[in-house]
């Protein structure tokens, strides 16, 4: 037995791989990689840390080569640019543990709570995904909301997903899946899974598998977010693009084709999509007339027997085209809202360098 082989039985396998894509942002993986120090001086070789180097132009390299030892890094280079979406599935395939958490390279990990979700996960069975709180500034939970605390049937599950919509299962950094899943992630095309591979796969494991809400705030996104400007017309398309994956999930496990089309048309329908697609007629009102009636068409036939539910929302798409802009700022100022588009516009300007889209989401 070679010597390599030998260290890698008496390691065993890890309990859980830490998979962080990263693109230009070589002073928050600095950062980041501090917090993971803390994390393999605690937990050892139960913790594998994989990283994959989107082709980045700064210095990320160099990041990498300074934490490489300490960290025991399992890592990749990309030649080129290949996207964040394929740059996700490329880290899934350095992971060697038993269960696989993607992480954001500006975001954190609590170090007391990842402990105890280290815990779960070392008798929790392969049939169970994951989903660990995420910290707001306060140190509460911001994401899971009123979800129970502990295991839950896949079919018990959808219906909480339905109930609350995709939105908040957005955040990468929330879920922890069996490396069983891996080839599925693998399998699946870019059109199937851009932008959020995990929905992608997580909308799949709904139709099968059992799931666990682990309530400890375990991850910290970057400033909750907060300091990330998106605009406001990305943030519509990304809506739409959630249809893609859903309708992906609805080809891929038959006999659940109804609840599908019930989750595609509570995407179309909720007040936060409505609400984004009026304020993309308000503050871009030149890009929404160049791609909103478009993009939506192209949507409407991925409702499956839900697709007559588009008729209204198809008429209201209409109806935001014809409206002038000057009547939506009257009646903005009628309402004692101010100038939001001035706020805009004065956002945009100030956080232009932390475009949401631009960070590689």
């Amino acid at each position: 037995m070679s010597a390599s082989l030998k260290n890698e039985v008496s390691r065993g396998q890890p309990e859980l791989s830490i998979c962080v894509p990263t693109y230009n942002r070589a002073a928050c993986l600095e950062k980041l990689f501090g917090c993971l120090a803390q994390i393999k001086v605690a937990h050892g070789n139960d913790v594998e840390i994989c990283i994959s180097n989107n082709h980045s132009l700064d210095d990320t390299a160099a990041v990498i080569e300074r934490w490489r030892a300490r960290l025991e890094l399992a890592t990749v280079t990309q030649p080129t640019n290949i996207g964040a979406t394929r740059n996700v599935a490329e880290v899934a395939r350095l992971a060697s543990g038993r269960w696989i958490m993607f992480l954001g390279d500006d975001d954190a990990l609590n170090a007391s709570s990842f402990a105890e979700l280290l815990r779960v996960l070392r008798t929790a069975p392969d049939d169970e995904w994951i989903l660990a709180g995420v910290g707001d500034g306060d140190g509460g939970e911001t994401l899971l909301g009123d979800l129970r605390e502990g295991r839950h049937t896949a079919e018990a599950f959808r219906w909480q997903v339905a109930r609350r919509g995709l939105f908040p299962f957005g955040f990468i950094g929330m879920h922890v899946f069996s490396a069983a899943l891996r080839p599925v992630l693998l399998g699946l095309s870019l059109e199937e899974t851009q932008p959020w591979p995990h929905v992608a796969l997580f909308l799949r494991h709904l139709a099968r598998g059992a799931f666990r809400v682990f309530r400890r705030p375990v991850v910290h996104q970057a400033g909750a977010g907060r300091e990330l400007f998106w605009r406001q017309g990305d943030w519509v398309k990304i809506s739409l693009a959630k249809l893609n994956l859903i309708a992906g999930a609805r080809r891929d496990e038959p006999g659940l084709e109804f609840y599908y089309d019930v989750l595609a048309a509570r995407e179309l329908y909720s007040a936060r999509s409505l609400g984004d697609l009026a304020r993309w007629r308000f503050f871009e009102p030149a890009e929404f007339r160049g791609d909103a009636l478009g993009a939506h068409w192209a949507r409407y036939r991925l409702l499956g027997a839900s697709s007559v539910l588009a008729i209204p929302h198809g008429a209201l798409l209409i109806a935001l085209y014809a409206t002038p802009t000057g009547s939506l700022r009257l009646a903005e100022r009628l309402t004692g809202r101010g100038d939001s588009a001035a706020r805009y516009v004065a956002r945009r300007a100030r956080l232009g360098q932390f475009d949401g889209v631009k960070r590689g989401l």
